[in-house]
């Protein structure tokens, strides 16, 4: 295994193993904005880094056919304990390993991804990748810290050491899309294994392949 995807693990693997749901549960928001905001309806996805489940069964609920991707068989112990989600099919895999048809679905999620990837070359390989597989008119949503700011991070995330590209970074991996929504965002949170209250600034793209 890469040690790079075993320290990425590991980060979340912790917080999964001291919490019976390490997450809110809820869909992404820009997930929700695009099905319900932008009228999207998505037939085939691939959610990379798709955690305990949420936005996978988001929209396998709306009949979207998904694959599901996550490093950690923990996380996706509980994804598959969620009802409604027929049309999903998860999978323990590294998300710069998998393989997928070219042009073969309507929308690849990566939610908290980017940041966990080696550096921005993978990134942009990762996203060029996305590219390929979408059919033209097809959707990319990506939400992920940025170098802007953050406030009690290694308190929160003890042991993890994102990548942390500047937000301009970020969009102008989408150079080869049509960006309808970027944003740089705070955020402020707590996660339930060591309660602390803390802040990130996240880069939030909704882009789509022309």
């Amino acid at each position: 295994m890469k040690s790079h995807t075993l320290s990425r693990r590991c980060a979340y693997d912790r917080g999964y193993a001291q919490t019976t749901q390490f997450w809110s549960g809820r869909p992404g928001s820009l997930v929700q904005h695009l099905v319900e905001g932008l009228r999207v309806s998505p037939m085939s996805a691939v959610d990379l880094g798709c955690g305990e489940g949420a936005n996978a069964q988001y929209l396998s609920e709306r009949g979207t056919r998904v694959l599901a991707i996550d490093l950690s068989e923990i996380a996706l112990d509980r994804a598959r304990q969620r009802p409604k989600t027929e049309q999903v099919t998860w999978k323990c895999a590294d998300a710069m390993d998998i393989e997928v048809p070219v042009q073969s679905i309507d929308l690849v999620v990566g939610y908290g991804l980017l940041h966990c990837l080696r550096d921005r070359a993978e990134c942009a390989e990762l996203i060029r990748r996305a590219y390929d597989w979408l059919m033209p008119g097809g959707y990319v949503i990506a939400v992920c810290f940025n170098g802007r700011k953050h406030e009690r991070f290694s308190d929160a995330h003890p042991g993890f050491a994102p990548l942390l590209l500047s937000h301009e970074e970020v969009r102008s991996l989408f150079h080869r899309f049509a960006v309808i929504y970027a944003e740089d965002a705070d955020l402020v949170e707590i996660h339930p294994d060591l309660d602390v209250q803390h802040s990130h600034s996240l880069s939030k793209i909704i882009a789509r392949k022309q």
